[in-house]
């Protein structure tokens, strides 16, 4: 039963060969290439909203979006982190945007909350 294994094993590890490790500045590079492809994408097809550069967001528009745009650096910074496996490697980046998404939630609890009167509640 042991040479069994060990012969799959052997199989298995002389198909393997090494590769390029993926560098930390070229995975960020091809991360945000994806990001202006895509607003260029949606530019096209459907237009950008003009209201932000004219001062026609509200400040929870601005958070919000706020929010998920560091959501998604971190999020594809840790990506890019684990793509080129090291020794001893810490990833904490997943724990604190899980962290950090959980602040839309409360401050939307929080918001309700806050109303004084029925029309407010509907309204927010």
């Amino acid at each position: 039963m042991n040479r069994i294994n060990q012969d799959l094993i052997e199989q298995m590890a002389s198909e393997l060969q090494p590769v390029r490790p993926l560098k930390m500045r070229d995975g960020l590079l091809l991360v945000a290439l994806a990001a202006l492809v895509t607003v260029l994408l949606v530019e096209v097809f459907v237009g950008l909203w003009a209201g932000v550069l004219q001062g026609q967001a509200s400040a929870f528009f601005m958070i919000a979006n706020g929010l998920l745009l560091v959501l998604g650096i971190a999020s594809a910074t840790s990506v890019v982190t684990m793509a080129s496996p090291r020794v001893g490697n810490r990833h904490d980046a997943p724990k604190w945007t899980m962290a950090m998404a959980g602040v839309l939630p409360v401050a939307a609890l929080i918001t309700l909350a806050a109303q004084q009167s029925e029309a407010e509640l509907l309204v927010d």
